[in-house]
């Protein structure tokens, strides 16, 4: 194709002159219409090289890794949380089992926690003679959430515990009296646990999981 002006191949209302190998950078606007103007357009052909569309910069990858750090924070704060409402709730329900209360207090709603704690309650009755009304009638051994304690009873004896989901519970009485001796051990007011002896220093055992 010889040299001239013809229509911008990029597609802007103007004409660019083709030196005969290459389009040049020299523009015009289009003259005026002319009944016998002649056809300039270019056969496709012939048509000079496209426009590059130009690469993607790096703005996409820069908003994809500040979303990603955004999330980061976002979870591990949410994991920090979680491990600290997780560690009070523990040392709470042990200050709880020291003092043998039956519930442990918190400043936050109980329901917000999904906590994994149960309230554990051993129960032990004696039931029998006994010649000196001031000895005790059953020696006791039970597991609490902070290890084993030993004591002595008379009549009934009750108490309360909160242990984790699926920790060993366990009570033991010994019967001192020549009657009954007696223990059981119930989980959020169900029974999992009961066993009774008959004679002097015979034991009634109950264990099972805090579920």
């Amino acid at each position: 194709m010889s040299e001239g002006w013809f229509p911008d191949p990029t597609g802007k209302p103007q004409e660019r002159y083709w030196n005969g190998s290459e389009w040049t950078e020299e523009t015009r606007g289009y003259p005026p219409p002319s009944p016998k103007a002649p056809d300039r357009s270019l056969p496709a052909a012939e048509a000079g090289p496209a426009t590059p569309t130009p690469a993607p910069g790096p703005r996409p990858l820069l908003v994809g890794a500040i979303i990603v750090l955004v999330l980061l924070t976002v979870v591990g704060g949410l994991v920090l949380w979680r491990t600290n409402v997780d560690n009070a709730a523990r040392e709470a329900a042990r200050e709880g089992a020291a003092l043998g209360g039956s519930k442990f207090s918190m400043d936050f709603n109980s329901s917000d926690l999904a906590s994994p704690f149960l309230s554990v309650t051993y129960e032990v009755s004696a039931v029998g003679y006994q010649e000196d009304d001031w000895e005790p009638d059953a020696s006791i051994t039970y597991e609490t959430p902070t290890g084993t304690e030993q004591s002595d009873v008379d009549d009934g004896w009750s108490r309360t515990f909160t242990f984790e989901q699926g920790a060993f519970v366990y009570l033991s009485a010994q019967n001192l009296t020549e009657g009954y001796v007696s223990c059981r051990i119930t989980v959020e007011g169900t029974s999992i646990a009961n066993n009774t002896a008959r004679g002097l220093f015979k034991i009634a055992s109950c264990d099972g999981s805090a579920r």
